[in-house]
């Protein structure tokens, strides 16, 4: 066959192709019966070879396999010699891919009573590129899967025993997951998927914080209408190993689609999540303001996330702290050696509901001096609308000794809170 573009279009790319087929297939009783398969195909050179071990049964009138009986053994191999990626590329739809040749193999095996596919050889391709909407995701990666499949007549489930990505650039990561889906109309899908990941340029162009390391697992089950998590832990830590962010449930929960709330089951205010934040710098913020730039870190907080009933609320069970920020615009100083310490709050209630409140904010300067303090607050109901308040006191004499300030000659007034100034 040389010309698949007749049949598809998108096929043009997949050019010649030879495909040898021998095959014995019979029918009783609405089962349709493969006895006999070998199959051929190839390129410029050999791409890929199916072979039948054993009989298998396809029931026409339910189009299920059928599983059991007297075919217990291998029934399929499938073998990779090489499938160029080309191949495969006029089947997907949402992304540019590229790269070397698939190999591997799959074997097909009956038991009695069911049947599994798994990989007898993992499936690998080099130089793997995958480009979605102009941004690449990767390039010129390495790609190996573990996997198996198996059918029963209960449920489908699925295991990925070993996924490894690496990338020219020094990027690592191995995960394993494992699905099970029952046979029944909307089946809720249960998944438990593990990684561990040495990132040194793979999310730079989302996440531009250097090397990143992240391990985790989850555990959960989804219908259309909701998450059961029963459980999650994710870890990311930069090259010294620091933690960036950490997130861990605290209990079971279920987070409703259409309402987008989390219920816990019990009665009154229970904890779901926590998570931790430390270690971020803030240079890699962009602001909307054209050239300036933020300098300084996160250096530490910790959020617990909260439902009670309808309500969702969030606090701060660890002062949210800043450590040496600065503010430069166009090059220039503005601020700098500035910490802030706070401990803010919110909560989202029914019918689009919300409140949020800073806590006590204090920001200080290098030498530990009071520069400011405030206390701010935000409120929405549908009855009410938008509220909002904000106290807040400036010390103008530390004030002065940031960089905006530099040349300014200030004139206290009472105890120091009020100035009068004057560029120099």
């Amino acid at each position: 066959m040389s010309r698949l573009e007749v049949i598809e279009p998108a096929w043009r790319a997949i050019g010649a192709v030879r495909l040898q087929a021998q095959f014995d297939v019979a029918e009783a009783n609405g089962v349709a019966r493969l006895n006999r398969l070998d199959v051929s195909v190839a390129g410029d050179a050999p791409v890929l070879e199916l072979t039948a071990t054993g009989a298998a049964g396809f029931n026409l009138k339910d189009g299920r396999v059928q599983v059991g009986g007297a075919a217990v053994g291998e029934l399929l191999r499938l073998r990779l010699p090489g499938l160029p990626l080309a191949w495969v590329r006029p089947f997907v739809s949402k992304a540019e891919v590229a790269g070397g040749l698939i190999t591997g193999e799959i074997a097909v095996i009956a038991g009695k009573d069911r049947l599994m596919a798994r990989t007898a050889a993992p499936l690998r391709v080099d130089a793997l590129s995958v480009v979605h909407r102009g941004q690449p995701l990767l390039s010129k990666a390495g790609l190996s899967l573990e996997a198996e499949a198996v059918l029963t007549e209960q449920e489908v489930s699925g295991r990925v025993t070993n996924l490894t990505v690496t990338t020219p650039a020094g990027d690592a990561l191995t995960a394993q997951a494992a699905i099970t889906l029952p046979h029944s109309a909307n089946p809720p899908v249960a998944v438990t998927a593990g990684y561990r990941a040495d990132l040194p340029a793979l999310l730079a162009p989302w996440l531009p914080l250097g090397r990143l390391k992240a391990s985790g697992e989850a555990d959960f089950t989804f219908t259309p209408e909701k998450i059961e998590l029963r459980g999650l832990n994710a870890h990311v830590t930069d090259a010294g190993d620091r933690t960036l962010f950490k997130a861990a449930a605290l209990r079971p929960f279920t987070f409703d689609l259409a309402t987008q709330r989390a219920v816990t089951g019990g009665a009154g205010a229970a904890d779901w999540l926590r998570i931790t934040l430390g270690n971020l710098p803030l240079d890699r913020l962009r602001l909307a303001q054209p050239g300036a730039k933020l300098g300084g870190m996160v250096e530490q907080g910790e959020v617990v996330l909260a439902a009670d009933g309808d309500r969702l609320t969030g606090r701060t069970t660890s002062p949210l702290k800043l450590a040496e920020v600065s503010l430069t615009q166009n090059g220039r100083a503005v601020l700098s050696g500035l910490s802030f310490e706070m401990q803010p709050s919110f909560e989202l209630g029914s019918r689009a509901s919300a409140k949020a409140e800073s806590g006590e904010v204090t920001v200080r300067t290098v030498a530990g001096a009071v520069l400011l303090t405030l206390r701010g607050e935000a409120s929405r109901t549908p009855e009410a609308g938008t509220r909002s308040s904000l106290a807040f006191n400036l010390e103008v004499p530390a004030l002065s000794t940031q960089p905006l300030f530099a040349g300014a000659e200030a004139v206290t007034s009472g105890p120091g809170r009020a100035a009068r100034w004057r560029r120099g």
